[in-house]
């Protein structure tokens, strides 16, 4: 597979050290990628991987029982172990074992050819329905595309750098601009459901016997997973939740388990809480600080099972579904704590995936300040990670002034079709930026 998937096309040379202009001032804007170079690179996947050192596992924070992040079994923070010269902490991610694990899988193929299959069971609304669960025929679609050779140059769409709209040259100009403030920008694509679940579409078109989740391969999405690897080679920090996921998955059967809604593009709040910790752990490997919150002086968990009515305006079939969520509130548990505050050092850009479960108390911001314990500051907008909170961003008086990290937490979907906006966030727009919080 190595040979037919890993031309990799443009690469951008990696950031500079915090406060230095490395670019003289060009932006990237539509039709010009400023920040990758003219020639034309290729390179298989070996290389790509060659490149990288064996990443550590990260251990399971989702149970009640572990170690949380931050405590002494978690990465230290402010240690700089393993950090290279650009601050990277280039041990912290696993998005080249990961790509290991993909080469030496058949997974792709086999959802590629079930792709067609699959489709052809999709109602008039372009929905396809299993026992319990349904996916939009459009998913399977444009992950396939992002993901297999097109063209006579037999280049992944993922890979291919240069290519109009691509969403590589923002993430590595954002990335780049926020060095320059002595922010670091960390980039976190949320998976689709046919990335994860990608063994059980296969399965269910071939007409076998689905999987025990203890034999689930890795999840399979080779094109997301080397992108990142490029971006990582630019400089960028990077968080693979694919392998997070994927390894959640072995073992979880039941209906609470479930990463995912079952008529919904959205994950659950498991999904959500696995997402928090993990972008938790990152967070304190580059360095941050814990803050100062207690869980029992500042807040109290609880988790609860609610019935949460879903619309179709979240890309799903609208209906209600049963949920566990873990409600971050008040000491007296009389209602849901924000945990949030302007001058966090810590901000967060999201879509939906951000927002999802704010009303009850346990979306993603809520539960990433209670493991970090400290407040963090968010833009969310559902449906405008590609572009609408970082016009909210550049409508903000202070801009970034104050944050260390920015992370940007963005649906799969919008990244591979080439629906992220570039924008010139740090430009002056009046106003307060506030909308979404």
């Amino acid at each position: 597979m190595a040979g037919l998937y890993w031309t990799v096309r443009g690469r951008a040379r990696k950031l500079a050290p915090t406060g230095v202009a490395a670019r003289g001032g060009t932006r990237v804007g539509t039709g010009l990628v400023a920040c990758v170079v003219a020639c034309v690179v290729a390179c298989v996947v070996v290389g790509l991987l060659g490149l990288g050192g064996a990443c550590g596992a990260q251990p399971d924070a989702e149970s009640p029982e572990a170690d949380p992040p931050g405590s002494e079994a978690a990465a230290a923070p402010g240690s700089g172990a393993g950090r290279g010269a650009l601050g990277r902490a280039d041990d912290a991610s696993f998005v080249r074992e990961h790509l290991r694990a993909i080469e030496a899988s058949d997974l792709l193929q086999r959802l590629v050819a079930a792709i067609p299959v699959l489709q052809q069971r999709a109602d008039e609304e372009g929905w396809i329905h299993f026992d319990d669960w349904a996916i939009k025929a459009s998913e399977l679609q444009t992950y396939s595309h992002w993901n297999t050779p097109r063209g006579k140059a037999g280049v992944v769409p993922a890979l291919d750098l240069t290519s109009e709209g691509h969403t590589y040259p923002i993430v590595v100009d954002y990335a780049q601009t926020l060095a320059e403030q002595g922010v670091t920008l960390l980039f976190v694509p949320v998976p689709g459901r046919a990335q994860v679940y990608a063994a059980e579409l296969a399965a269910h078109a071939e007409g076998v016997e689905l999987p025990a989740a203890a034999d689930l391969e890795p999840a399979s999405a080779p094109g997301m997973a080397g992108f990142l690897a490029a971006l990582e080679d630019a400089g960028v920090e990077v968080l693979d939740l694919a392998p997070v996921f994927a390894r959640a998955q072995r073992g979880a059967s039941a209906d609470e388990d479930r990463l995912y809604l079952a008529r919904n593009r959205h994950w659950t709040a498991r999904g959500a809480r696995l997402g928090a910790e993990a972008i938790a752990q990152r967070l304190l490997q580059l360095g941050l600080e814990p803050g100062e919150l207690l869980q029992g002086r500042d807040f109290i968990l609880r988790r609860e099972w609610l019935d949460i009515d879903f619309p179709s305006m979240l890309d799903g079939i609208p209906g209600t579904e049963r949920v566990e969520v873990e409600r971050v509130l008040s000491v007296d548990g009389s209602e849901a704590v924000p945990l949030v505050d302007p001058e966090s050092p810590v901000l967060i850009l999201g879509d939906s995936f951000t927002t999802t479960y704010r009303e009850v108390g346990g979306n993603l911001a809520r539960v990433l300040a209670t493991r970090l314990q400290r407040e963090v500051d968010v833009i969310g907008i559902s449906g405008g990670a590609g572009g609408a909170v970082w016009k909210s961003l550049k409508r903000r008086r202070s801009g970034v002034r104050g944050k260390r990290f920015l992370v940007w937490v963005i649906a799969a979907g919008p990244v591979m079709q080439s629906r992220v906006e570039h924008v010139d966030f740090l430009g002056s727009g009046g106003g307060d930026g506030s909308d979404g919080h």
